[in-house]
């Protein structure tokens, strides 16, 4: 690994630590279309390249009511889709 790719690595890390921050585990958060998840964990996808953005390295993984785990990347969890004709962010948190 070239020292460039060892600083990038160590930038992602350090995203996905302060990303993990935001989005605690056990945090609950509602979807735009009304359905209610909780954060299992933040991480980095070791299986994608250094030269990707490193918001698409690092996963969300939530868990729906019933109990479904699945994984979005932080760019598609914090990302803001359109609904109504009005951009609305995909996940807010919720108390």
């Amino acid at each position: 690994m070239s020292d460039r790719d060892g600083l990038y690595a160590e930038l992602r890390l350090s995203l996905a630590r302060e990303l993990a921050k935001l989005i605690p585990r056990g945090s609950k958060w509602k979807h735009y279309k009304g359905d209610v998840f909780t954060v299992l964990a933040v991480s980095m996808d070791l299986g994608v390249e250094l030269s990707t953005d490193a918001m698409d390295a690092i996963l969300v993984t939530v868990e729906d009511e019933d109990g479904e785990a699945f994984s979005r990347t932080a760019a598609e969890f914090l990302g803001r889709e359109l609904s109504g004709g009005h951009a609305v962010s995909r996940f807010e948190r919720v108390p």
